[in-house]
């Protein structure tokens, strides 16, 4: 029921949307192409985006696995330095894979991010 209030569809809560589209422009920055099929469309149901798992009651993003998702092709640097604050919309979130990115630290919000290294890793 919550999904259906925060959104108005039964698809993934809009302020998970959003917050998988900012983590796409952090993977991306400063001019890569991954997650291509991951669109700013509000009719998309983000629950059914390749790497993205949702409980299938709340709609909640439950598992990103994001390995190897990185274009290298176009990097001026190679290594990426996550906003962590982009991860708080995730409440439910149990699931997190960045390996093969070349995450090189987490910046924004310290606190989080001493947790997330554990998850990551």
């Amino acid at each position: 029921m919550l999904a259906v209030l925060d959104n108005g569809c039964n698809g993934c809560l809009k302020k998970e949307r959003i917050a998988l589209l900012q983590l796409k422009d952090s993977i991306n920055f400063p001019n890569g192409t991954s997650l291509p099929y991951w669109e700013e469309d509000d009719d998309m149901d983000c629950c059914y985006w390749k790497h993205v798992e949702c409980n299938s009651t709340t709609r909640r993003v439950i598992k990103l696995e994001l390995v190897d998702t990185r274009d290298w092709g176009s990097r001026i640097d190679d290594y990426w330095h996550l906003n962590a604050s982009i991860l708080l919309p995730f409440e439910s979130l149990r699931s997190l894979d960045l390996s093969g990115n070349q995450l090189s630290s987490f910046i924004g919000n310290e606190g989080m991010a001493s947790d997330l290294f554990y998850m990551v890793k």
